[in-house]
């Protein structure tokens, strides 16, 4: 039965100790490293890879050794099935471990009992001897490695040689880039960038807490990250959008360079052009033991990551190389499947807490009347006294476009972001309006809807306009709005303008400018004079839920009645149109039957006439979401039957699930499938759980939504044989039972209920 390898001649209690660590790594995982207790391991890796005792041994190092050591074992049926034991194979890293277990027995070809009992220990053994191996041959190259001359590359470690380097010409290229962060502009004051307002006093800090809660109260971010990345150590920064994320990185770059540290800022939309930077390449080959890398925004260069495969080798050789920061909203990080596939992992990962009005606001407001910057002296007592109000002040952003309409206007109706964006954008535009004015600029249409337009054109491109928006062809395609150098005046008020590799590119102030800019112009376009051939146009490409939520919240002021009428024809149209390809059919098609169940007059009536004529599958599925999303007994019936009749139904449906919650990419075309092979699932079964568990999620969510919701979630994991938890299992059934409770049809229920029972339990130790 034995493994045939034959071992290297090592210590039998280095082995021993490498061994007890090994076995507590298999069972808790790469994930759980930085809560380990780990000393053998830790031992190797300063030993083998030369980190020194005043640097601390980071997961990415413990993952990079254990990597070697398994290769060592070489590809036949072993070393594949230590690489599935230790989550190496790319996108298992988050597996459970009784899941890990089950996928190397599978490859060893044998049962899961006979790998647990005999196999697994003598493969963890094995990776011991290697490990003990390599430290072996480190100490014995020691000498050599201490003469050699600097290779400008030492596996993402310092040695002393290379922290006495001349890093001048480092330092000067860091003040350019951190330089260049500051000269970005805020919400307010308008005439501010980041480095006036922190150079002003103006800016607040910001609180942070670890992203699992480890029972330790928030602290000011300026002050724990600059000691988390001069230690050594990776942190990834979570925050909403408009929770401050770049102008956290842009503070904590600063403290960075105080304490000695060569802060290198990246946009990580600029990763890709970096290959050829002569300021990168002089950092990534010198290496100084100083430097450390702030990256901002990963979440904005993610659309343009479709696939493993084309994330960039800078990205993942910065993260294993140097100590790093890297900001992301929360939502895109968790959905991002790329991520977790390819097996991104940081030392710390924290979330920026929101802001606290009688702690952070109020600080906020006292530094503005301070520097006599604050447009309304009464504007922190109407805030505090305003529960909406407190709301939307809890974000940073929104707090300071709060400020900025605050002047000389009553602070009423601004409970949530739609009301404010609104008011805010209109606001800048009417000042923007009047500087042209004043300027003899005369444009064809106000500045409000250029800026619309504008942000129409960037997606109709099908540019990222998460990262920076090259600009010639966008602002080509606006001359009817006026001459080329009014219209670039006018759209500064909105974007920053920088030259890279030659072109000039435009980045929002705030991406969120672009979301709510882009949902105006599609609501323009459904109810300005809209045609069929109008809104069909808006709709053939497809919209974020972000920028969905705000399209929404904009139509909700128009007559409805007319958008009734007038999303009911252009989804006749699209049907026909010879203009869309398959594809942009069906996308034009779903958005305009979700705006029909979101924003029509009698919605059910309506999706049930336009589902009595449609016949393609994907369509259909799409029509009787929505009737279950509006609480539609008949239409939760009829989708049931099919689902349970037409093999169609039976993959479209849970293809629908997987690509709303990233497991399928953003990019894919409709119609969605789950079909074998299946693909693997890992943010499908976590996001639907979470909703599921929530305390909120029965009392405001119709009874025929849920039943859908679970019953295509169990679909998912009993195709796949994924298991669930016996507590997860009780919820589901528990909330099954409130389902017959709520009236819906006893067979429908017995139905979900049985589908539900024939899930696997996962084990314990999973």
């Amino acid at each position: 039965m034995a493994v045939e390898m034959g071992a290297p001649d090592v210590s039998h209690d280095d082995v021993e100790t490498l061994t007890i660590d090994l076995r507590l790594l298999r069972e808790r995982g790469l994930t759980a490293v930085r809560d380990l207790s780990l000393p053998a391991l830790g031992t190797a890796v300063r030993k083998v890879h030369g980190v020194t005792d005043d640097l601390p041994v980071s997961s990415g190092m413990i993952q990079r050794l254990l990597s070697v050591a398994v290769d060592r074992l070489g590809g036949d049926r072993a070393g594949e099935a230590a690489q599935y034991c230790f989550g190496l194979v790319q996108g298992t890293k988050f597996w459970p471990a009784a899941q890990r277990r089950r996928a190397a027995a599978q490859a060893q070809g044998v049962s899961v009992e006979r790998f647990r009992k005999g196999y697994e220990p003598l493969i963890i053994r094995q990776v011991a001897e290697e490990i003990s191996a390599l430290v072996a041959e480190a100490l014995e190259t020691a000498g050599a490695q201490a003469t050699a001359p600097p290779s400008g590359r030492t596996d993402g470690w310092t040695v002393a040689e290379e922290l006495s380097q001349d890093t001048d010409g480092i330092r000067a290229a860091s003040a350019v880039l951190v330089g260049r962060l500051g000269r970005r502009r805020t919400a307010y004051p308008l005439d501010m960038s980041l480095g006036e307002l922190v150079r002003s006093g103006l800016a607040v800090d910001t609180r942070i807490e670890h992203y699992s809660p480890r029972g330790q109260s928030p602290g000011p971010a300026t002050v724990q990250l600059p000691g988390v990345l001069g230690s050594g150590r990776s942190c990834l920064v979570l925050g909403e959008p408009g929770a401050g994320k770049t102008l956290v990185l842009y503070r904590v770059a600063l403290a960075c360079a105080e304490a000695g540290l060569v802060p290198v800022v990246l946009r990580a939309g600029d990763v890709e052009q970096l290959g050829t930077d002569p300021t990168w390449l002089s950092v990534s080959q010198a290496a100084p033991g100083a430097v450390v890398v702030l990256l901002d925004g990963l979440d904005e260069a993610l659309t343009a990551w479709t696939h493993v495969d084309t994330l960039p080798s800078l990205l993942t050789d910065t993260l294993s190389r140097f100590p790093c920061m890297v900001t992301s909203r929360t939502r895109d990080f968790e959905s991002s499947a790329l991520l977790h596939q390819a097996d991104v992992v940081f030392d710390e990962i924290y979330r920026i807490e929101p802001w606290r009005v009688t702690e952070e606001f109020r600080e906020y407001v006292e530094r503005l009347r301070g520097a006599g910057k604050l447009p309304n002296p009464d504007l922190y007592e109407v805030v505090r006294q305003s529960p909406g109000l407190a709301r939307v002040a809890s974000r940073p952003l929104h707090a300071r476009m709060l400020t900025f309409v605050s002047e000389g206007d009553v602070l009423d109706g601004f409970s949530d972001s739609i009301t404010l964006y609104g008011e805010y954008v209109a606001k800048l535009a009417r000042i923007a309006d009047g500087d042209m004015r004043r300027r003899s600029y005369t444009m064809s249409e106000s500045v409000f809807r250029l800026w619309q337009r504008f942000a129409w054109e960037v997606h109709r491109h099908g540019s990222h306009a998460e990262v920076a928006v090259d600009l010639k062809p966008i602002e080509g395609a606006l001359q009817e709005f006026g001459p080329t150098g009014c219209v670039r005046s006018a759209l500064d008020y909105i974007l920053d303008r920088r030259e890279t590799a030659g072109r000039e590119v435009g980045e929002f102030i705030h991406y969120s400018f672009y979301e709510y800019l882009l949902a105006g112009h599609v609501a323009e376009v459904l109810t300005a004079h809209a045609t069929p051939e109008s809104i069909v146009e808006a709709c053939r490409l497809d919209l974020s839920r972000e920028m969905r939520h705000y399209l929404i919240g904009q139509l909700r002021s128009a007559p409805s009645n007319e958008v009734s009428r007038n999303l009911a024809n252009a989804y006749g149209l699209a049907r026909v149109c010879r203009g869309l390809s398959p594809e942009e059919t069906l996308i034009a098609c779903n958005l305009i039957s979700y705006l029909i169940s979101r924003t029509a007059t009698e919605p059910v009536a309506k999706l049930r006439t336009v589902l009595a004529d449609e016949e393609h599958p994907f369509l259909r599925v799409s029509l009787w979401w929505g009737l279950c999303h509006l609480g539609d007994s008949y239409g939760l019936t009829e989708f049931w039957h099919a689902l349970e009749q037409n093999t169609d139904i039976r993959e479209i449906t849970p293809g629908y699930v997987l690509y709303y919650y990233g497991d399928l990419p953003r990019t894919a075309d409709p119609p969605y499938r789950d079909s074998a092979p299946y693909r693997p699932l890992v943010l499908t079964p976590g996001r639907v759980l979470r909703m599921l568990r929530d305390p909120q999620y029965a009392a405001t969510i119709p009874p025929t939504r849920q039943f859908v919701d679970m019953y295509s979630f169990a679909d998912v994991m009993k195709v796949r044989d994924a298991g669930v938890a016996e507590r997860d299992r009780v919820q589901l059934l528990a909330l099954v039972r409130g389902l017959a409770d709520a009236g819906i049809d006893g067979v429908l229920v017995r139905g979900l209920a049985a589908v539900i029972g024939e899930l696997r339990l996962l084990e314990e130790t999973e």
